[in-house]
């Protein structure tokens, strides 16, 4: 069964090979008005250096919460560590913010994920988010989404 963990973003392995803006403000605008749950996505060892965790599902939430975090430690990412994948699709405790097509019910798609999860284009998290000028810095990635943080 697999367990919840806090994931340390420089050992996150990003899995997915671009970043859409309208789903990284979209999850932004959402979490920054109830930012008191945890934000968690579905991960596994990494086969190149197990301590590191290649991110199966959550992409635009990790990167959006990724810039915040570089501003203020207190923004935070969790991991549901799965052991195979039957166990990615699970339903969590409320505290955690969950997207439905990630975690509260099945998807194939995130399934099939888990299969070739080890085989990730990127070494870290920055070069994926360095591909995109609007996410150099926080001040830019919020200014594009017009967002304001309280």
């Amino acid at each position: 069964m697999g367990k919840i963990i806090e994931l340390n973003f420089e050992d996150i392995i990003p899995n997915q090979k671009s970043l859409i803006p309208n789903k990284i403000e979209n999850f932004l605008r959402s979490y920054l008005e109830n930012s008191d749950k945890k934000v968690i996505v579905p991960v596994v060892p990494w086969s190149k250096a197990p301590f590191k965790k290649s991110l199966i599902d959550g992409h635009h939430r990790v990167a959006g919460l990724y810039l915040l975090h570089k501003m203020d430690e207190k923004y935070k990412i969790y991991g549901w560590l799965a052991e195979d994948k039957h166990d990615l699709v699970k339903i969590l405790p409320e505290e955690f913010y969950q997207e439905v097509t990630s975690l509260k019910k099945s998807n194939f798609e995130i399934k099939e994920r888990f299969n070739y999860a080890k085989n990730c284009p990127y070494m870290n998290l920055e070069e994926l988010i360095n591909q995109y000028l609007y996410m150099n810095s926080v001040q830019t990635m919020l200014k594009r989404f017009n967002l304001v943080l309280k």
